[in-house]
């Protein structure tokens, strides 16, 4: 369950910065 909790932390951090990069690219 830790695990499965820790992969979904690290998942939300990967959109994240893929947002930022998509949104930087436009600008």
């Amino acid at each position: 369950m830790a695990e499965d909790g820790l992969d979904n932390i690290i998942t939300h951090i990967l959109i994240a910065h893929d947002r930022r990069q998509r949104t930087s690219h436009i600008v």
